[in-house]
């Protein structure tokens, strides 16, 4: 994958650094900074992975556009392998969710029910009263604060 960006000067910078993906494992978040940009790259990695042997699941594959200001006649949508792929409002990567209009609460609210439900499932914990209430704080502690804090 690597090869297929190799030269590619993209507009999304971080550090001075050009920034065209993300990678972990088999999953893989492309970025552009325009629409026809984020096309070239999706066609980049496309044919690098034709070439090793690999495919993209399209059916899996899925476009979100984050913009803070809209940009006049640019292309909606993005094609991959002459299909055109569904467009989301978010996606969760790495455990984080991502949003079109860079919105937290939605991320905050997530983390909560998460935490509630991981609270909930340690019911008959905290109820035992052969525990020690110094025991029942290290769970608190990880579970809660710990998730508070990403």
């Amino acid at each position: 994958m690597r090869n297929a960006f190799e030269g590619f000067e993209g507009s999304v910078k971080i550090g001075r650094k050009s920034i065209t993906n993300l990678r972990y494992a088999d999953d893989i978040v492309l970025v552009g900074g325009s629409m026809e940009e984020l096309q070239d790259i999706v066609n980049r990695a496309h044919e690098a992975s034709s070439q090793a042997g690999l495919y993209l699941n399209t059916s899996k594959t899925k476009v979100m556009k984050t913009i803070r200001v809209p940009v006049r006649n640019e292309q909606d949508n993005i094609l991959v392998s002459g299909q055109d792929r569904e467009n989301v409002k978010n996606f969760v990567y790495l455990g984080a969710m991502i949003t079109e209009n860079y919105d937290d609460s939605k991320e905050i609210k997530r983390r909560i029910a998460i935490t509630k439900n991981a609270m909930i499932a340690l019911e008959y914990f905290w109820k035992d009263r052969a525990i020690s209430i110094t025991t029942k704080k290290r769970p608190l502690k990880s579970l809660v604060f710990n998730i508070a804090t990403y």
